[in-house]
């Protein structure tokens, strides 16, 4: 809390002013909300609840830990299986995705763009260039929001961008994709310039995170590069909602999608296809095999100097 400040004049100031500097972001967070930290440290603190079950008396926890420990990496009898499992996940992921230029099927077209975000966002809920959620408190009016999301923050410095390019090129190796080391380090190089870009239009865009209302048919002529009726199909059906072109969807950070929109019809679908395929792997990381949760937590972790290795 800020409370230097009058609630009366900016409650939001005075509840929670004093929270990004008690919330500093690592090189590794494009950027960080109260919500995710409430989840992250939340998951701190039933892991070691649950541990301390290890020499509980009664039935109800012991049969709770030994169900969490059968998921651990130090499991003997699960650990090849969990790692088989995990790694086979994310090679479907990928195909399901379409098979990107990673695996040397290049020039891709904006249609194979289309149908990735599209399986990313409906099949498997994962997000990329942008999320959508729903809200219920006015049926009539802001029932969808649109969102921009970029991933990596736009100043880094070399030392971040080399880690970076360790974990794609690290995990990228560990599936298995049959590129060159130059080919391979090409893409994944025009992955992160990409990523660095959207990063930049994220930072021109308005600082404040005021709603735009539109209807479908006017969000798709303004920001056409997207097939939004399939891109609001997830949050819809989940809800049992149709969506009527009376209804006006909110859209946070419009100037954003405007220079998105414009941006992406200039950059080469091979380059927005990998970066979306990378988002999907990036963002299941934690639940693939060790070896691939290790990449992932050594870089997530390692600006705060925290030994990340898992145990």
């Amino acid at each position: 809390m800020e409370t230097d400040v009058d609630p009366c004049e900016d409650f939001y100031e005075y509840s929670c002013g004093r929270w990004k500097e008690h919330n500093l972001l690592s090189p590794s967070e494009p950027e960080k909300f109260p919500i995710g930290q409430l989840r992250e440290d939340t998951k701190l603190t039933l892991i070691n609840i649950v541990e301390s079950w290890r020499t509980a008396k009664d039935i109800t926890r012991q049969k709770a830990y030994s169900y969490y420990v059968s998921c651990m990496d130090n499991h003997t009898e699960t650990h090849s299986d969990i790692d088989k499992h995990g790694k086979e996940a994310l090679l479907k992921l990928i195909k399901d995705l379409g098979n990107t230029s990673f695996l040397g099927a290049a020039n891709g077209t904006i249609s194979d763009v289309r149908h990735c975000l599209e399986v990313m966002f409906n099949s498997y809920f994962l997000y990329a260039l942008l999320y959508t959620d729903i809200t219920f408190t006015n049926r009539t009016n802001n029932i969808l929001f649109v969102c921009g999301q970029a991933t990596l923050p736009g100043l880094i410095n070399n030392e971040t961008r080399s880690q970076y390019l360790k974990l794609m090129r690290s995990t990228l190796a560990n599936l298995g994709y049959p590129l060159n080391e130059k080919d391979l380090l090409t893409k994944i190089n025009e992955v992160i310039d990409f990523e660095l870009q959207l990063a930049e239009l994220m930072s021109m865009s308005s600082k404040t995170w005021n709603c735009s209302y539109m209807t479908i048919s006017e969000l798709q002529a303004k920001y056409e590069f997207f097939n939004w009726t399939e891109i609001l199909h997830n949050p819809l059906s989940l809800a049992s909602i149709s969506l009527n072109n009376k209804e006006k969807i909110c859209v946070m950070k419009a100037d954003y999608f405007e220079r998105l929109n414009n941006h992406l019809k200039q950059t080469d679908a091979d380059v927005i296809r990998n970066y979306a395929v990378w988002q999907a792997i990036y963002r299941t990381m934690e639940w693939s095999s060790s070896e691939i949760r290790n990449y992932y937590l050594k870089f997530k972790f390692a600006p705060h100097g925290v030994n990340s290795q898992l145990r």
